[in-house]
């Protein structure tokens, strides 16, 4: 039975219209444990965060080291249960042991929430009431996977194409065989006045048959004609598009990309393995004029003129992804790899530094490999502290020299936030130039190394107190969560050389460590928008830098 203390509401009226939005955006918040239907944390299990569950009893008997939310469901407390944060019940009953311990606050609703599921987040139906749930709830809840429906949306906004707006259909339909989808969309670029040119057009068309959500297997084929980045690790597309068209400020490099793939992928869980095989022709892009709000003054930085021909290239990757949640992980593992063949007949090459590839004006045969590495382990150390920790690696493994597109660079937010991006040093261990600079400064390094380390502290900003009760966030009218940061980076790009100059060491050799650059800084992320400021700690006149990132770190 309930406590003394526990809010306990009647049955009788109909869910309010604040605690049914309240109980989404709980049930909506990162959980370690999310599930539908019936579900038990057993006497010695431990959840290490929240626990989410809907349209179904909870039973804990074990440890639940965050909040615990159950909707339109019972919830029972067994003895030697414990839940360190709040705990809140919505549509069902709370049975609750005296020797069960909860750390929160306490609140329970009889009424049931009303509510959809739009992208896996839950969204509270105005009308919070039972006779809502009927036959067409239960009919759309249950086919809203099946669709066709017109697409329209936009790309990445950049220096290249402007805005690309991307318009054409996109199917899904549920089969015996699996999840089938259909999209294709035609492409219309918006530089230079939105001109009707075969620069300004491209199409993208994609079909996938997938065999099911957690196990099985997927099947699919795309066509394309894009404009695509050469590296697109450090910064999320929407960074790009906002830093862009706010600031004129683009740090990618683009290549147009024509041609087709397929793949086979199989999904086991929470690991998936990825064979691809991808032919297209690149073609040089060179960057334009679009518009931007501020610094109108300041010209675009060239885009580098990158290596064109007919590439063919066979993938290998493998994804094993733990996190608790995708968008804002408290705990796991993160782990992408890929393993990439590509070979060329007739490659022309585009201009580097002396250094990194020697001249060859006619066009070239290739053959390359080169492997991709992005380990990521994050780690619940109390119930507010996260301590998130992060190594990638980039190679070249063998066979002929990198074309451009593959290459590496260092410096900037999205790796080390202490420099400006791409920064010149002497020897210059961020794009492996030499005294000779191609324009748009191209990422030149054929090996890259960074890690990346952070401790976030979690704590709710509260503003304009409603009541004295210090501990229900509904008692303010403004209560936003939000993470303190620290954070240190080190890393460096080099080639692969027989010369140990300083950016040129053998293929078996690792750079000294006292070569990598180094940075640390602090902030304040919330959530959807991030405050840095970082300074180097290996040049140390380098000025300090300011950061914005409308993401996580990592």
């Amino acid at each position: 039975m309930a406590q003394a203390g526990d809010s306990v509401h009647d049955s009788t009226h109909v869910l309010p219209r604040d605690v049914a939005l309240e109980a989404a955006a709980w049930f909506n918040q990162p959980a370690a444990l999310r599930a539908q239907g019936k579900t038990t944390v057993e006497a010695r299990r431990v959840v290490a965060g929240n626990v989410a569950v809907r349209d179904g009893a909870l039973v804990i008997g074990g440890t639940v080291r965050g909040s615990v939310v159950v909707i339109n469901g019972p919830l029972t407390l067994l003895a030697g249960a414990r839940v360190d944060g709040d705990l809140v019940v919505v549509g069902g009953a709370l049975s609750r042991s005296d020797s069960a311990a909860v750390g929160g606050r306490v609140a329970a609703f009889a009424q049931p929430l009303v509510y959809r599921i739009e992208s896996d987040t839950m969204v509270a139906v105005r009308d919070s009431t039972a006779g809502e749930i009927g036959w067409f709830r239960r009919w759309q809840t249950r086919y809203d996977s099946a669709a066709t429906k017109f697409a329209l949306k936009a790309g990445t906004y950049d220096r290249v194409e402007g805005l690309p707006v991307m318009a054409g259909l996109a199917l899904r339909r549920n089969l015996s065989a699996g999840q089938f989808s259909l999209s294709a969309l035609g492409i219309y670029r918006s530089v230079n006045g939105f001109q009707w040119t075969p620069a300004n057009l491209g199409y993208d068309i994609s079909a996938e048959l997938k065999g099911g959500k957690e196990h099985g297997m997927g099947f699919g084929a795309r066509a394309f004609d894009l404009v695509d980045p050469s590296e697109d690790w450090q910064l999320s597309n929407t960074e790009i598009s906002l830093f862009s068209f706010f600031v004129r400020k683009d740090e990618r490099d683009y290549f147009n990309s024509q041609g087709g793939s397929a793949w086979v992928t199989l999904l086991r869980g929470s690991t998936s393995v990825t064979l691809a095989y991808t032919q297209a022709w690149w073609a040089a892009r060179t960057a334009q004029d679009p518009f931007s709000l501020f610094s109108l003054d300041k010209p675009w930085r060239a885009n580098p003129q990158l290596d064109e021909g007919l590439l063919r290239r066979m993938n290998a990757g493998l994804r094993l992804d733990t996190r608790n949640d995708d968008t804002d992980p408290w705990v796991g593992w993160l782990i992408d790899v890929d393993a990439e063949v590509g070979w060329a007949s007739s490659l022309t090459l585009g201009p580097t530094s002396s250094i990194a590839r020697p001249a060859a004006p006619s066009p070239d045969a290739v053959t390359y490999g080169r492997g991709w590495l992005d380990l990521r382990r994050y780690n619940r150390v109390s119930p507010q502290g996260h301590l998130n920790l992060r190594l990638v690696y980039g190679t070249q493994l063998g066979g002929s020299a990198l074309p451009l597109e593959r290459r590496f660079s260092m410096g900037g937010p999205g790796s080390l936030p202490g420099y400006e991006f791409r920064k010149l040093l002497s020897p210059d261990v961020f794009t492996c130039s030499d005294s000779t600079v191609p324009a748009g400064q191209p990422a030149q390094c054929t090996r890259l190394a960074v890690a990346q380390a952070e401790y976030r502290a979690d704590f709710t900003l509260r503003l304009f107190p409603r009541s004295d009760d210090e501990r229900d966030t509904r008692s303010y009218r403004v209560a936003m969560p939000m993470s303190w940061v620290l954070f240190t980076d080190a890393g460096r790009g080099w080639l692969t050389g027989a010369t140990a100059d300083g950016v040129r060491y053998g293929p078996w050799t690792l750079p000294p460590l006292y070569t990598f650059r180094a940075d640390a800084g602090a902030g304040v992320d919330l959530r959807w928008l991030g405050f840095y400021v970082a300074k180097s700690l290996t040049d140390w006149p380098t000025p300090l830098q300011f950061v914005v990132r409308l993401q996580h770190r990592f």
